[in-house]
């Protein structure tokens, strides 16, 4: 009694150590043993399924991006202390003849460090993409608005004229002609750098 008391999580029977059980009563309580550890192995997932879906859902984006980290450091030691307590829940609820299905504290611990690990991972680098994203949408954006007014500033006629009015002094090998490229620097000068600066 004390031996099968001290047994722990997923231990063979005592009986069948000492071979006392026949073969066929032995299979059919392996199967029925393997069923049971079965049934905690999917009720044990689906809670670690639910502190992923909390972490990377809640906690990190309202909490731990917020830089609260004593208040995410407080929420992890307690969804995992939970984590132990439905394990061990799990595990009493379906024992049988004596017989714990569940998994040893080591197991759980490394299970629970790797789904907080990788929905941790996972949330900060989708939301790492989703900033640079953003980030490069608005950069867009400022450069289509600075040539919409750019455009709107510089008339394509007006241009057009003064490029023929320098091609025609170039042709003629005017003196006039570096003044008026000056002047017209000192235009396309204020139109893109001064009235931008006005704004």
């Amino acid at each position: 009694d004390d031996r099968k008391s001290e047994r722990l999580p997923g231990e063979p029977r005592e009986e069948w150590r000492r071979g006392e059980q026949r073969p066929a009563e032995s299979g059919q309580t392996w199967r029925q043993d393997m069923h049971l550890m079965q049934r905690h192995s999917v009720l044990f997932n689906a809670v670690l399924i639910g502190f992923f879906y909390l972490n990377m859902y809640a906690l990190v984006p309202h909490v731990l991006a917020r830089k609260h980290w004593l208040y995410y450091a407080g929420a992890i030691v307690a969804c995992f202390i939970l984590v132990l307590a439905l394990n061990r829940l799990i595990d009493y609820a379906l024992i049988k003849d004596d017989f714990r299905p569940g998994r040893p504290i080591y197991f759980v611990v490394i299970n629970f460090l790797l789904v907080f690990g990788l929905s941790t991972a996972l949330r900060l680098s989708g939301d790492r993409i989703q900033f640079e994203r953003e980030r490069e949408q608005r950069e867009n954006e400022t450069l289509k608005s600075e040539l919409s007014l750019l455009r709107s500033q510089i008339s394509p006629h007006f241009m057009f004229n003064v490029l023929n009015s320098l091609a025609s002094l170039a042709r003629k090998k005017s003196d006039l002609l570096e003044p008026v490229i000056i002047q017209l620097s000192q235009l396309m000068r204020y139109m893109l750098y001064d009235t931008g600066e006005k704004r």
